[in-house]
């Protein structure tokens, strides 16, 4: 090796050294927000260059003509569009399948994804998958090398999932009844477009069940091994709206105020997560949802608490903190009476606006526990999260939550 290379390798080797404290915080790259802002899609659309776009949706939306605005718009900036409104909650590998052969078959050079996280997960992947093979029990990674997409535009009708900003999109893989987290940067929408009036119209029981999937979120990516300085603060601020406005929207689905401080907190906490990345309740959830066919944030608010629990062992500051953001006083507390009134407080908030608080009332088994078990120690979620896991724990997250 001749002295000039030799040189560059230390000095290469050096500097990759020096590198320390380092982190990528992704989001899409345009983001609007607004009351009745989807009735300018066509605009944005034409911003983007798109010609004809996929619009992935429910039959349930098309049916409340929520998207009559975006239609319109559509119509009077001249860009085409093919209607797949067969998807279904939790989307399944056979749902993606027929959106792909809908998106090559129309020719289309976009999706637009409007509706809730599972409209928008369903959007995502066949944006992502049109130009690559569906994978069989593969979990997309980072680190898969995909082919490009076309552009890819997301709309949510719920203040849920933040699906709408996150690189994730989840698949149930119907053959084995688990969700799938598939996860790359692909999966980020080129624009999302958030419109608080898509979510008047929904009803008290979804309203609450997203809004816990927001709080979850929120709490998961705080306390997250990835977490960082700006995904923390996102995430503070997200806990602080939910406990303040979601209670408003579930007793009241008409408050705009509300509902647009909820979808504000959706997006926040989609920023976070997506980021940081989430922990022990969704790597549970994924299992328990798919297996007694349960709303995703239910799931969520059914264990939160008893993972909070699990996770104060390394993470006392990080509840304190989430305490403060419920608004609860606890200077006065040492750690651990501060992190259980955390605790109590998602407890307490889950129960007010009506969403069962055991795993019991929705028709779960002590004999699954084992096999839900073994199946969140595979799920992806599970690596962010702030405390080693073994199947043992998870088990015991389960009967406590029971």
């Amino acid at each position: 090796m001749n002295e000039k290379l030799l040189e560059e390798v230390i000095t290469m080797t050096a500097d990759s050294l020096s590198v320390s404290n380092s982190y990528h915080f992704r989001v899409p790259p345009t983001t609007l927000v607004g009351d009745g802002i989807s009735v300018k899609i066509g605009e944005y659309l034409e911003g983007l260059e798109c010609h004809k776009v996929l619009i992935v949706t429910d039959r349930q939306i098309v049916q409340l003509g929520l998207m009559n605005g975006a239609l319109r718009s559509l119509r009077r900036h001249k860009i085409d569009f093919t209607v797949f409104d067969e998807v279904l909650p939790d989307p399944t590998n056979t749902i993606v399948r027929r959106g792909v052969e809908a998106l090559n078959s129309c020719c289309c050079d976009g999706v637009l994804a409007f509706g809730g996280g599972s409209v928008i997960d369903a959007g995502k992947a066949i944006a992502v998958f049109a130009n690559n093979p569906l994978p069989a029990r593969e979990v997309i990674k980072n680190n898969t090398k995909l082919s490009p997409r076309g552009k890819l535009i997301a709309v949510p009708t719920t203040a849920g999932t933040g699906s709408e900003v996150t690189d994730i999109a989840v698949i149930t893989d119907e053959d084995n009844h688990i969700k799938v987290p598939h996860q790359h940067q692909l999966f980020i929408p080129d624009m999302a477009i958030i419109d608080p009036l898509l979510t008047l119209g929904i009803p008290p029981a979804i309203t609450a069940a997203t809004g816990m999937d927001v709080l979850t979120h929120a709490v998961e990516s705080y306390m997250a091994k990835g977490v960082c300085t700006l995904g923390q603060a996102l995430s503070y601020s997200a806990i602080q709206l939910v406990a303040t406005y979601l209670p408003l929207a579930v007793g009241n689905g008409k408050d705009q105020y509300a509902r647009r401080k909820m979808a504000e907190a959706s997006y926040m906490a989609g920023m976070s997560f997506s980021n940081a990345g989430l922990g022990l309740c969704h790597a549970i959830a994924h299992q328990v949802g798919a297996r007694y066919k349960i709303p995703h944030g239910v799931a969520n608010a059914l264990l939160l608490p008893e993972v909070m629990r699990f996770n104060m062992l390394v993470r006392l500051d990080s509840l304190r903190e989430i305490a403060r953001a419920f608004n609860l006083r606890v200077e006065h507390l040492d750690g651990k009476e501060a992190a259980l009134k955390a605790i109590e407080a998602v407890r307490e908030l889950t129960a007010a606006i009506g969403l069962p608080t055991r795993l019991e009332q929705v028709g779960a088994r002590t004999s699954d526990f084992a096999a839900l078990a073994a199946q969140a120690m595979d799920d992806p979620t599970l690596q962010t999260n702030p405390r080693q896991v073994c199947q043992a724990d998870v088990i015991e997250v389960l009967q406590r939550s029971f």
